[in-house]
């Protein structure tokens, strides 16, 4: 079963009216289709994400954390992820923005990240590193907590 035009369209009009990022998107999306959907949260995601971006479609270059999550961090200052050089080009991302899960002290669910214990509970089951490992495949670089 692919895609349904009307998932996407409906995850579109979730992304442009409801605040709260990707959990109270994604959350909204399993209540009113249910666990049918879960299978293609992350490609509906990816689609929503690229038809809201004006300068192309996200869906064919490969999304930094911020984008995917919508966690509302919009400057260097406010994530650590966004201005984390030392990881910038890793899986293809701008600075830590597809290597969040070794970056200390990001956003995740509206929670900083406090400490390694933590961001290995939580990025485990993480929505986006499940769908940048996909993306990436054998050429997937996974960085220990803390450093590049």
């Amino acid at each position: 079963m692919g895609i349904h035009k009307e998932y996407v369209q409906y995850g579109l009009y979730l992304h442009n009216t409801v605040s709260g990022g990707y959990a109270m998107w994604k959350e909204i999306m399993q209540d009113v289709y249910g666990e049918k959907v879960n299978a293609h949260l992350i490609d509906i995601r990816r689609w929503v994400i690229g038809v809201d971006v004006p300068d192309g479609p996200l869906f064919y270059r490969k999304p930094n954390c911020w984008e995917f999550m919508g966690c509302g961090c919009v400057e260097e200052s406010s994530c650590p992820a966004m201005s984390n050089q030392d990881t910038h080009g890793v899986n293809g991302g701008v600075n830590g923005g597809r290597a969040c899960w070794s970056i200390p002290g990001t956003r995740c669910g509206k929670a900083v990240q406090k400490g390694p214990q933590q961001k290995m509970e939580t990025c485990s089951e993480c929505d986006f590193l499940i769908s940048v490992k996909r993306e990436e495949g054998a050429g997937f670089v996974s960085l220990p907590i803390g450093g590049a």
